[in-house]
């Protein structure tokens, strides 16, 4: 056999071959024959295009409003936005144990607006209903049933509205709401589904409108809700109905208003809401009937404003709400009531605000509503209170949102409303996470006003928005914070209108926004600030509107927005400004709607915003612009929505905006698109609302926004989403820069081997397999992009014939090849 050229693995440079050696210190010579390039037939890979897979990093802590910019340093990913508190994320639900107030191990998270009713499944489990799209990142459409051990049963009804109530009797789960389908099947507003099935029942009452409340007393439902008819007959917002049939019965009490929540209990059916009249008397939020006769009693403990909520424990009604009085006492929107008389009972908690979920459990009344202070203690959504004396217990979870419903079992509350964050800290417009734990830092500086826009130099952040003071100091519209300590520098440029973008290059911190006067000087919309004192630079490009997007590339700079002149030339919404004199260079794109985002890949500008024509070309809301020419090129990925912020990484264009579509494929709001073709990438994570913002770190991408949910799991406002491909696995430790191929493990092998590879970045890979005569035998990726990080693959000899064969793995930056042995 002839001796074949040594080949190793070394850094393909443009134009060049791959010829000499490396000084790799592992696994040197392989040799090859010359003009070989080659693939292993890979099990288990079913796609042949570009494909990028997904998780959320539901470590990272979340904020509890929106989140308009985002900057990376190190490990530090720096926010700013409308917000006041990040906290671990909890999602619209939690699960929380009785004695130490913290979340019950592995829970699922609950992705969507909000938890209105939850119910034990009687096996330490829960039923839960509201509005929301994903439990535990399983599609969830408004309804779910909880496990015990916290994981999500395949049970799967599901409704195109949300649930506002729920009522477990033996195996039936009886539900209403606003929705007209349950589990497939024309349901409105009620339904029953079986527990074990999850099958919807024959029960259809059709309410002609909302319910909001039920109980479920021997064979009969009880129903309340904003409906004037169930089953076609007229029930004024208060119905019977035979619990098997669903058919109305004759009982027709009438209320004058909505009740929020029922209890029977023996023989009485207490009642809460927003009537005043009930069974044709008068009765102030609260009332009860009597469940032989039918017949209203004379229970009247008459609160002064509406009632949420009602729980029984022994003879006694606890009931919370928005009054300040009831059962003929002071009482702040909590009251313990003689289930006979009406009378308030001694037990006086009080809240500062709204209760609007009670749950009694052993010595033991959990109540929820919009408080932060209950029973004298201070405690934010969510509180434990004592039975007998009222005062609060040292449970506090410590909530940061409206809490809507709680079942308790004997060791765990479950807790659903609209919070998304436990034990959450103060953070005033912006915040600093830590990219390794997902927590915040200590870094607080705070701003008495939204922020809109970071940037991240010299241990400085660089922050604008449309605030008066930071840290308590005036700083109008824009400061500057020690990256470290927080601590705020004198920079203070004292912009008179607010700033929506930065971005520094060397000394210069360049400003653009909807200000008129900025660093001591008359500057409209942009400007050039010294980024030691704040004074404004002589530079003036005079922008005739407001400038978002701000991109320097050496002696030039790119502005966009929503102007239509700039320096000194009639240029519209994008323009290249000379970095030395501010005038317009002759670079004309032309484009005809507003820029929010820009980007630079090599020679080509990216630029969003929600234009419809750009370089002379039709191009919806993205366009990829030659830098030289300020032509359009061929790149056309088209959303149907509004671009908000561009971000590049490893050859992948990552967008996000306002949008459902790009490149002709579904996407919400995020998009991944190969920066040569501008096909969508695989990835698709689904944001339910807009991204404003977006930054990249290796193999992280953040997107910052309005949302509420990303890739099923409840992210809210800020996501940290890992790129990946199928198959990653760990890079090896103190490995080559660009990327590498490992010997089949095993090797020689009779049938199955399995191929390890890695790359430093986004990377389209070749692989095949060659017989030593230099032909090929499999072909399995071509030019397929895979992400930084290790792959490992399997590999099947299927009918190749035992010997030696040559596997060569391609790239943009680098060739790599292994021999491998097949002995049958």
């Amino acid at each position: 056999m002839a001796r074949l050229p040594m080949f190793r693995l070394r850094p393909k440079l443009p134009g060049t071959a791959v010829r000499g050696t490396s000084s790799l210190g592992w696994s040197p010579a392989l040799e090859v024959p010359p003009l070989v390039a080659s693939t292993f037939l890979l099990l288990a890979i079913g796609t042949t295009g570009p494909a990028l897979a997904q998780d959320i990093q539901t470590s990272l802590w979340v904020t509890d409003g929106t989140v308009n910019a985002a900057a990376i340093t190190g490990t530090t990913l720096y926010l700013g936005g409308s917000f006041g508190k990040v906290g671990p994320a909890t999602g619209r639900g939690v699960p929380l144990e009785a004695a130490s107030g913290l979340p019950a191990p592995g829970f699922s998270q609950v992705a969507g607006t909000a938890i209105y009713a939850a119910t034990p499944d009687g096996a330490d489990g829960w039923f839960i209903g509201g509005s929301f799209t994903a439990v535990g990142g399983v599609p969830r459409s408004n309804l779910a049933h909880i496990l015990a051990d916290g994981s999500v049963a395949p049970w799967n009804p599901g409704t195109n509205g949300s649930v506002n109530v729920l009522a477990l009797d033996g195996s039936t789960l009886y539900v209403g709401g606003v929705f007209t389908i349950a589990g497939g099947e024309p349901r409105n507003r009620l339904a029953a589904i079986e527990v074990p099935s999850g099958t919807v029942l024959a029960w259809n009452p059709n309410a002609n409108s909302t319910v909001s409340a039920l109980a479920v007393s021997g064979s009969t439902v009880y129903a309340s809700g904003l409906f004037t008819t169930v089953g076609g007959l007229s029930r004024s917002r208060l119905a019977a109905l035979d619990a098997t049939s669903g058919t109305p019965l004759p009982w027709n009490p009438g209320l004058n208003s909505w009740a929020n929540a029922l209890v029977a209990s023996g023989s009485t059916l207490y009642l809460a809401g927003t009537f005043t009249s009930a069974g044709g008397q008068a009765r102030s939020f609260l009332a009860s009937f009597d469940l032989s006769s039918g017949a209203i009693t004379p229970w009247n403990p008459g609160a002064n404003s509406q009632v949420h909520c009602l729980a029984m424990s022994g003879g006694t009604v606890i009931a919370g709400g928005a009054f300040t009085s009831a059962g003929g006492q002071p009482r702040s929107h909590l009251v313990a009531l003689d289930g006979a008389s009406g009378a308030a009972t001694p037990w006086n908690p009080g809240a500062d605000a709204e209760v609007r979920a009670l749950a009694v459990s052993g010595a033991t009344v959990y109540a929820g509503g919009d408080f932060g202070w209950i029973a004298a203690q201070p405690r934010d959504f969510l509180a434990a209170l004592d039975i007998a004396s009222g005062s609060a217990t040292s449970w506090n979870p410590g909530l940061n949102g409206r809490v809507y419903t709680i079942a308790a079992t004997s060791g765990v509350a479950y807790a659903g409303g609209a919070f998304n964050s436990r034990s959450a800290v103060p953070r005033a417009n912006l915040a600093a996470l830590n990219l390794t734990t997902g927590a915040a830092t200590p870094w607080d500086p705070g701003t008495d006003g939204p922020v809109s826009a970071l940037a991240v130099a010299g241990g400085t952040v660089y922050a604008g928005g449309a605030f008066a003071n930071a840290v308590g100091q005036p700083r109008q519209n824009l400061a500057a914070f020690d990256a470290s300590t927080g601590a705020l520098a004198a920079w203070n440029p004292d912009a008179d209108g607010q700033v929506t973008g930065l971005t520094v290059s060397g000394s210069t911190v360049y400003a653009g926004g909807l200000f008129t006067h900025v660093g001591g000087a008359p500057r409209s919309f942009l400007a050039a600030l010294d980024a030691v004192s704040g004074a404004a630079f002589a530079w003036n490009p005079r922008p005739d509107g407001w400038v978002n997007a701000i991109v320097v590339d050496g002696a030039r700079i790119f502005a966009g927005g929503a102007f239509n002149a700039i320096g000194g030339q009639p240029l519209g919404f994008l323009a290249a400004l000379d970095l030395v004199t501010g005038d317009a260079l002759p670079w004309s794109p032309g484009v005809d709607g507003n820029v929010r985002g820009l980007a630079l890949f090599g020679s080509t500008l990216f630029a969003g915003g929600s234009f419809t024509t750009a370089g002379g070309q039709a191009r919806s809301r993205l366009v990829g612009l030659d830098l030289s020419s300020g032509a359009a090129t061929a790149w056309n990925p088209a959303p149907n929505g509004e671009v908000r912020a561009l971000a590049i990484a490893g050859g992948v264009v990552y967008a996000g905006g306002a949008f459902t579509t790009a490149a002709g494929q579904p996407r919400s709001n995020l998009a991944a698109l190969d920066a040569v073709s501008g096909d969508a990438l695989s990835w698709n994570p689904a944001a339910d609302k807009p991204v404003s913002t977006l930054a990249t770190l290796d193999a992280l991408v953040i997107a910052g926004g309005s949302f509420t949910t990303v890739g099923n799991q409840a992210q809210t406002f800020v996501a940290g989403i890992n790129v990946a491909t199928v198959g990653i696995s760990e890079a090896p430790p103190g490995g080559p820069s660009t990327g590498g191929l490992e010997p089949p493990q095993p090797n020689p092998f009779r049938s199955t081997a399995e191929f390890y590879f890695w790359l430093a970045r986004h990377e389209h890979v070749t692989l095949k397999v060659y017989d030593l005569a230099g032909r090929e035998v499999a072909t399995v990726l071509d030019r397929e992009l895979r992400g930084p990080g290790g792959h490992r693959l399997p590999f099947a000899s299927g009918p190749l014939a035992s010997g030696v064969y040559v596997c060569r793995l391609t790239t943009e930056s680098f060739e790599a090849t292994r021999k491998v042995v097949i002995r049958r």
